[in-house]
């Protein structure tokens, strides 16, 4: 038995209301292996299929997840033009969910036109 949540993440400039960012995916629980995978695609042609572990603190569930270009279980696919100017190498991503907060922190190593480098995101909601 499986457990997903779907998403759509639509990412625009406060400047001028433009999207930068259009992301589709889903977060899959496997309850029978203790396994969270995050699935998700890109418009610019990259899919990653994420997986690992789901722990707890206290009271809050921690997510954790990576994949890496190559790998056979949990990778990265990109189309050649992506593969050629700006590649993503590897995806780690941890996402914390309490009783009044959730966070997430996330970093993409990516190689654009030859030069590598970390581009890290992460952002919290929390309950007023």
């Amino acid at each position: 038995e499986l457990w997903a949540v779907h998403y759509h993440q639509i990412v625009t400039r406060k400047s001028d209301n433009k999207v930068y960012h259009n992301q589709t995916g889903y977060w899959i629980w496997e309850p029978a292996r203790e396994l969270v995978m995050h699935s998700f695609t890109i418009p610019r042609a990259v899919g990653v299929l994420a997986g690992g572990t789901c722990k707890t603190d206290g009271d809050t569930s921690i997510l954790e997840v990576s994949a890496r270009l190559d790998d056979p279980e949990w990778g990265i696919v990109q189309s050649p033009f992506m593969a050629e100017k700006a590649s993503s190498q590897e995806f780690t991503q941890t996402l914390r969910i309490g009783p009044d907060a959730l966070s997430y922190k996330q970093t993409t190593v990516v190689n654009i036109y030859g030069r590598t480098f970390d581009h890290t995101d992460g952002n919290a909601l929390t309950r007023v």
